[in-house]
């Protein structure tokens, strides 16, 4: 789930898309069934940002995506693993019933936002400014180049492309989480940009998502994006962000 922005969003999220997908399908393809895949997650995200920027044809100074890619791998024994890699503040959230998450939401990664500490520390140590959030109009927090906050205002502290800022702390590094499921979880995993967090907390787009997904996984995500998109005309009028949201079954309803 890839979500560009800038200019030329659309060209670098569609480029790093294909290219992580194809980096991590060779590498999984040449390792063995068992093999963790956490190295080349991290390894298809950072050297897809390397050729991102001797990409000629793509000016990515100014222009990203954020990510949220993940394996998903069954396994005999009644367990399936998902590895979660993510840049970034599109985010991961599942629902099933181990911990006692029936109908409850787990995030399975927390948005890369430059005022989070972890965040905030390297990007100053890097020589770059962090902006608060804009209490007024509710804009988010913002990396700078200077302190007279001119360029960029990126509102994420680790993206894909945004060559500019690079040289200040933001990254093209993924944080990357394992998870273990029942085959009988019978739960799902809902993949989206910030477009449908924006306004829907992540509880909410599970209930959502549960009250439709008798009718099937496409229903209810479709339902989850046009809730979405009525939200930010609700709140914004012609204006709204890019909106993107993928659904995986886990455990045995992967398979209906």
């Amino acid at each position: 789930m890839y979500d560009g922005h800038g200019a030329l969003g659309d060209k670098v999220s569609q480029m790093v898309c294909q290219t992580v997908t194809e980096k991590v399908s060779k590498a999984l393809g040449a390792s063995p069934p068992d093999a963790d895949p956490t190295a080349f997650l991290k390894e298809a995200f950072e050297s897809t940002d390397d050729m991102l920027k001797k990409d000629k044809s793509i000016d990515a100074e100014l222009s990203g995506t954020t990510a949220v890619a993940m394996v998903y791998r069954l396994y005999k024994d009644n367990k399936s693993t998902a590895w979660v890699a993510w840049v970034g503040d599109s985010r991961a959230v599942w629902s099933g019933k181990a911990t006692n998450l029936v109908g409850k939401a787990k995030d399975l990664s927390h948005d890369h936002k430059p005022d989070t500490e972890k965040e905030e520390q390297r990007i100053k140590k890097a020589g770059g400014f962090v902006s608060p959030p804009e209490v007024e109009w509710g804009g988010p927090a913002r990396v700078w180049l200077d302190k007279e906050m001119t360029l960029p205002g990126l509102a994420m502290a680790r993206s894909i492309g945004d060559h500019l800022v690079k040289s200040v702390g933001v990254i093209a590094k993924p944080d990357v989480e394992k998870y273990e499921f029942d085959e009988d979880e019978d739960g799902f995993i809902v993949l989206a940009s910030d477009g449908v967090w924006e306004f829907i907390e992540s509880q909410k787009a599970i209930d959502l998502c549960n009250k439709f997904l008798p009718k099937g996984a496409t229903e209810a995500v479709t339902k989850l994006i046009e809730t979405s998109a009525a939200k930010w005309r609700q709140e914004e009028g012609d204006y709204r962000d890019d909106i993107t949201a993928i659904l995986l079954r886990t455990g045995k309803r992967l398979f209906e």
